[in-house]
């Protein structure tokens, strides 16, 4: 497992300071600096098509972009390539094309290869392409899960969670249009869960089934 540290304004006076830990079991430290500054990374469904979409702020020799799939988000294979056009003192932005997305929800992640052959792994986006009702992703879910609706879901709209019995346990309201939308299940205790989406004056937009662990 890697880690790491970034520290910004750990002094007002600029003033030099000494950071000392201690590391165990084994534990090592590497100081050296990451071959790429990912700024942003998304997967946007286009018609039939999922476009990967990122931006790099840095990037000290990188070779090349791996882009990989998969239906979950473990096992992922790659499906392109993109060559590395940036530098260490530009934004450079790219484009991948997945023409032959599957059916549901859709994993993305990128492997930045550096000129050495060395690899950064960036992390999972997701984009959900040819369900009607809403997906909820990751399912089971723990705290943070994102909700895939197939249509914009309007400002306004309303997200309501019921339990096995039928009772409304949360409800939250939507400020902000789009096709995917965070729901915290933090509150929420162990068990089966429902949740419904609709507009604000109750028109449906469809509900989905998911388990809290």
């Amino acid at each position: 497992m890697v880690y790491i540290l970034y520290i910004n304004n750990y002094d007002l006076t600029a003033q030099p300071f000494n950071l000392n830990w201690t590391l165990t079991n084994g534990a090592t430290l590497n100081c050296d600096v990451l071959p790429v500054e990912l700024v942003d990374l998304k997967a946007v469904p286009k018609d039939n098509v999922i476009e990967v979409e990122w931006i790099t702020q840095v990037e000290r020799d990188v070779e090349l972009f791996v882009v990989q799939r998969g239906s979950n988000a473990r096992d992922l294979q790659a499906i392109g390539t993109v060559r590395a056009e940036g530098g260490p003192s530009q934004w450079s932005g790219y484009r991948f094309i997945d023409n032959e997305p599957v059916q549901g929800i859709n994993f993305y992640r990128l492997i930045t290869v550096g000129t050495d052959g060395q690899e950064e792994v960036s992390r999972v986006v997701t984009a959900r392409m040819g369900i009607n009702e809403p997906v909820l992703v990751p399912n089971p879910a723990s705290g943070l899960a994102v909700l895939h609706t197939s249509t914009m879901a309007p400002s306004g709209s309303v997200l309501r969670i019921t339990d096995a019995s039928g009772r409304t346990v949360q409800e939250s309201v939507i400020t902000n249009e789009g096709m995917q939308h965070i729901v915290d299940m933090g509150g929420l205790s162990n068990g089966v869960y429902v949740l419904f989406l609709h507009t604000a004056d109750g028109a449906p937009l469809g509900h989905s089934r998911f388990v809290k662990e």
